[in-house]
């Protein structure tokens, strides 16, 4: 018999991701929150704090490491207040607890716990427990329907396909990379496109599968420690965030490009400019009412549609400038990680968050995207910091060299 060990904070810290799921995929983003009794959410939110809370003080900590960390927290839970965004102190709770847990079982635990709820979703819509809503998209094909599939939006559970595998052709054993795996998961995918027509995803999914296949099959790209990927990696994400958030502001009809890239984005463009123009920067965040394509079709009221898409538009709208700022910080420690540790996998999904922020809301959803859990680890670990001490002896040597 084979025998599983987990240590106390694990224990604590797994359920607590997985109740973390539930509350989002099952109960926020399912019909499936209509048959709960009133409070089940906030019971599970609150069981899920306790625990990641549990976990954390399983910890042992540096007075310098307790100190900033304490600071960092305390701004997030600021901007949660101020935005209403309460899942942002669960979040920040998962991502400091997660420090001394081994990043590849977080990983396979997301990856096992979102195919479970997305599962029961499933489930319960074929057994007739929830609505399958349908929604009617004109466009030069004519009239297309876009399956929901008991979740109250038809875009989540396309979001939950392309994050899951991104995730499954992110872990170190190479045999998730394996042809069969890469044919199992394009298959998926492509047939949770059919169902609910999400194109952008879709194609940003394909665009993932080619890096997969020239960096980890034919091995086309060594970033091991690599100079010029090194700084690739480090403004990539802020890069990003500054083109998205100037196109955004300065966007205008009257710009060719800039229409015909509104239009393949689906109007987002328009959404994002409208909300910085609305919406004031702010140190700590602010709470924005946005009314989405669920908001409108399940509710009885005329609501005009508003939501900001871009994830990097909207984090700066509604957590602040400060969390902005650590949440691009983050993100480009990690991707600089990745390629000094020349770690195809998280080099690939560094490279597809980077993208799939500027499309959608992903870049602090820690149910979905883990990724931000690395960044305590990442400060702290040894190896990373000898690996980074190394380099620069290794260039000021060339230098010596080549003078």
């Amino acid at each position: 018999m084979v025998k599983i060990k987990f240590k106390a904070n694990e224990i604590f810290y797994f359920t607590a991701y997985f109740l973390l799921c539930i509350s989002t995929i099952v109960y926020t983003d399912s019909f499936l929150s209509g048959l709960f009794p009133s409070g089940s959410n906030t019971f599970i939110r609150y069981s899920a704090l306790i625990l990641f809370m549990l976990s954390l003080l399983q910890n042992k900590w540096r007075l310098l490491e307790f100190l900033i960390w304490g600071l960092i927290s305390s701004a997030v839970l600021a901007a949660s207040i101020l935005s209403d965004r309460p899942m942002l102190a669960i979040y920040i709770l998962a991502i400091v607890a997660g420090r001394n847990i081994e990043f590849e079982k977080i990983k396979k635990f997301v990856i096992i716990s979102n195919i479970i709820c997305t599962l029961i979703v499933l489930g319960s819509c074929a057994l007739g427990f929830i609505p399958n809503k349908i929604y009617n998209h004109v466009n030069t094909k004519g009239l297309t329907q876009a399956n929901s599939l008991g979740f109250t939006y038809y875009s989540t559970f396309s979001i939950i396909a392309f994050l899951v595998s991104t995730l499954i052709l992110s872990l170190k054993n190479r045999k998730f990379r394996s042809w069969p795996c890469i044919f199992i998961l394009l298959v998926v995918n492509f047939i949770v496109y059919e169902l609910s027509t999400t194109r952008l995803t879709f194609i940003l999914f394909l665009a993932e599968i080619v890096l997969v296949i020239f960096i980890s099959k034919y091995n086309l790209l060594n970033i091991r420690n690599n100079r010029v990927w090194r700084t690739v990696a480090t403004v990539a994400f802020p890069f990003f965030a500054g083109t998205c958030l100037w196109i955004s502001y300065k966007f205008s009809h009257k710009i060719d490009w800039m229409r015909d890239l509104n239009s393949l984005l689906n109007g987002r463009l328009v959404f994002s400019q409208q909300g910085i123009f609305k919406y004031k920067l702010s140190l700590l965040g602010q709470k924005i009412e946005m009314v989405g394509g669920a908001d409108i079709a399940n509710s009885r009221k005329q609501l005009q549609y508003f939501y900001i898409d871009s994830g990097y538009v909207y984090t700066l709208l509604a957590y602040g400038v400060i969390v902005f700022s650590l949440l691009i910080i983050g993100y480009s420690l990690i991707f600089r990680t990745a390629v000094i540790k020349g770690d195809m996998g998280l080099f690939v999904c560094c490279s597809l968050i980077c993208i799939y922020a500027l499309i959608n809301n992903m870049l602090i959803n820690i149910e979905m995207n883990p990724f931000l859990i690395l960044v305590p680890a990442i400060l702290t670990e040894g190896s990373y910091r000898m690996n980074y001490s190394r380099l620069k002896k290794h260039h000021k040597r060339l230098k010596l060299i080549k003078n």
